[in-house]
């Protein structure tokens, strides 16, 4: 074609230019233009260029005779070699790639180098750096991408761990500020201020471990670890109770019970102390009750679960001897005083213990949090034009002399 164009005086162009004046060069150059559009025109038999005015008429057969061109070199490629060939005009296709490029440049870094891979085969760094506008350092990642993971890969890195997303870390706040994750403070001074603004403090009261497998247990999908959700505990949530606050001894006999339980079990048992799971009474609660557990469960009725007892799981894929020594602690009334008394037995009077008290501590535990649940949904029916809820706790002359003291 190129050379078609040359026989018919393509190749004194540019000779016959240089002398002209500015506007008879334009116009020759127009003229030598339409010539040679004429000269393809004919020999694709589309209609020639008469008028240049008719510009709409002209960029149609310029689109006609590129789709004829198109058309013409997939009859000589092999079928899997083939183009798509939807016979776009040049204006669409213009119209595609400045959309294209606008997209690009509104696009952030990764998806930037993302985005660079649909970039030809045949593109060097070079010609993605032009065209795109980008940086060097996005042209070789980009071609790194392509040629390791393919078209439209997702760049990753290892320099550092992913950001969590704003979503997560609120799911992470709202579960900390979650009645049963964390209680109020009843002490009316117990407040923070947090960019100027006073908030009051709350309590956890259950371990951070457990606040975890629990968050976990809500939420499978959500992927974070423990170091991240630690460190997303807000400021007015604390670990450590106040002096003068009062525990229930129902819970605190039970979790002095396991705790003395887990101490025997880490002194007795060193080799498979690291594959051991703390116990808590969640923990022994969730293995005795039914799956789906209804009240008799916790009135110790249930024909099912009624004949298990905490011994029974403690003991369960461990060989040790009940009559080494253990040690625990158990909050006592003597003399209508309430105080803690450190008792040193063998492993089988313990686990006597935790039978013993267990019936009485499984039923609070079930009162207890499901009290808490109607509060909560309470709460979350509340509104200013139907109700408040307002949580009392009556106050008593009592001093609190040690931590965890129960009243």
């Amino acid at each position: 074609m190129k050379n078609l164009i040359k026989k018919h005086g393509g190749g004194q162009f540019n000779s016959d230019t240089e002398n002209l004046p500015s506007s008879q060069e334009q116009r020759y150059t127009k003229e030598e233009a339409k010539r040679k559009l004429n000269i393809v025109f004919e020999l694709l038999d589309s209609p020639t260029v008469r008028d240049i005015r008719r510009l709409k008429y002209i960029r149609q057969n310029v689109d006609a005779a590129c789709s004829i061109l198109h058309t013409l070199c997939d009859m000589l490629l092999d079928t899997e070699d083939k183009s798509i060939n939807q016979h776009l005009s040049m204006k669409d296709i213009n119209a595609l790639l400045s959309g294209f490029n606008t997209l690009f440049q509104q696009s952030g870094d990764v998806e930037q180098i993302r985005l660079l891979t649909i970039s030809p085969d045949s593109w060097g760094r070079t010609m993605i750096q032009k065209w795109f506008n980008c940086s060097e350092y996005q042209a070789r990642q980009a071609l790194l991408l392509k040629k390791n993971k393919g078209f439209l890969a997702f760049p990753e890195y290892s320099n550092g761990n992913k950001p969590l997303s704003d979503s997560t870390i609120k799911l992470v706040t709202e579960f900390y500020l979650q009645d049963g994750i964390s209680r109020a403070s009843p002490r009316k001074k117990d407040v923070i201020h947090i960019n100027k603004v006073p908030v009051p403090v709350r309590f956890m009261e259950i371990t951070g471990r457990e606040a975890f497998q629990q968050f976990i247990s809500q939420n499978p999908t959500t992927n974070i670890g423990k170091s991240s959700f630690y460190a997303l505990r807000p400021r007015q949530i604390k670990f450590n109770a106040p002096l003068d606050t009062c525990l229930c001894i129902y819970h605190e006999n039970m979790h002095l019970l396991l705790k003395g339980w887990n101490k025997f079990l880490k002194n007795n048992l060193p080799d498979r102390n690291a594959g051991l799971e703390l116990i808590t009474d969640k923990y022994l609660i969730n293995r005795i009750v039914c799956g789906i557990p209804f009240e008799d469960c916790f009135n110790r009725r249930c024909n099912t679960c009624s004949m298990v007892n905490p011994s029974d799981i403690l003991l369960e894929n461990i060989n040790i001897n009940k009559d080494e020594n253990s040690s625990w602690s158990q909050w006592k009334t003597l003399n209508n005083k309430v105080d803690l008394h450190h008792i040193n037995g063998f492993a089988y009077s313990l686990l006597d213990e935790i039978d013993s008290q267990w019936t009485k501590f499984l039923l609070h535990s079930h009162v207890t949090t499901e009290q808490k649940e109607y509060i909560k949904i309470l709460r979350l029916n509340s509104s200013e034009n139907t109700y408040i809820v307002a949580q009392i706790d009556f106050a008593e002359n009592f001093t609190i002399f040690q931590q965890r003291e129960v009243q």
